[in-house]
């Protein structure tokens, strides 16, 4: 009876490690708002503390920007774990927005590697969701896959031409991985295989 118990305790655990517990969580950013100055490579920068999960599958980031030229701006992310990634680039630099005039600030726009439209085609201030594939940017938060959520995430924006202001209004990142509280699935094979053996070695030390 013991062994059936123990290679049925074994059975279920070896099931548990084999999915996937993830989660997905949006934290907001509270370091807004905060004013781009005009024509300055420097720009500014903004602060999240990122969701408590590891092995990242996906990030996205959700911003709205009031500024009179988005095409003048300059966008990176970097993320706790050291990763510093070009989301667009500003036109003065072949950007996504060049030769397509001064469109106006972003609401509420999400950039998602997943979404299907581009976010050259999109319509000002740019609600909803688009990806930034544009010459060598292709699928930037890929970058982060396999990361940690954990730290301190920031996001820089820089205005990389003349005669347009605006600021960064508001911001959050959504993280999908796996939950940091939740024992790694490695950790529960290795506790279900050492309790299934714990329970043959009683009944063999039984039958001795």
């Amino acid at each position: 009876m013991k062994k059936l118990i123990s290679i049925g305790l074994l059975a279920v655990v070896a099931i548990w490690a084999t999915q996937s517990v993830a989660s997905v969580i949006t934290v907001n950013s509270t370091n807004v708002p905060v004013s781009i100055p005009d024509n300055n490579l420097t720009g500014i920068s903004s602060v999240l503390s990122g969701a408590a999960l590891n092995n990242l599958t996906d990030v996205n980031l959700t911003l709205s920007i009031a500024h009179t030229c988005v095409p003048d701006l300059h966008i990176e992310l970097l993320s706790a774990g050291g990763t510093r990634t070009v989301l667009i680039n500003a036109f003065t630099e072949g950007g996504i927005f060049g030769g397509l005039g001064c469109p106006s600030g972003f609401t509420s726009t999400t950039l998602d590697d997943e979404a299907a439209t581009n976010l050259r085609v999109g319509t000002a201030p740019f609600t909803g969701s688009f990806n930034v594939d544009f010459g060598a940017i292709v699928n930037p938060f890929d970058s982060y896959d396999g990361q940690s959520a954990i730290g301190t995430w920031t996001l820089f924006v820089s205005d990389r031409a003349g005669s347009d202001v605006g600021r960064l209004a508001a911001w959050s990142l959504t993280f999908t991985g796996t939950d940091a509280t939740v024992p790694e699935p490695e950790s529960l094979a290795l506790f279900g295989v050492a309790l299934a053996g714990l329970g043959l070695t009683r009944r063999k030390a039984k039958q001795a």
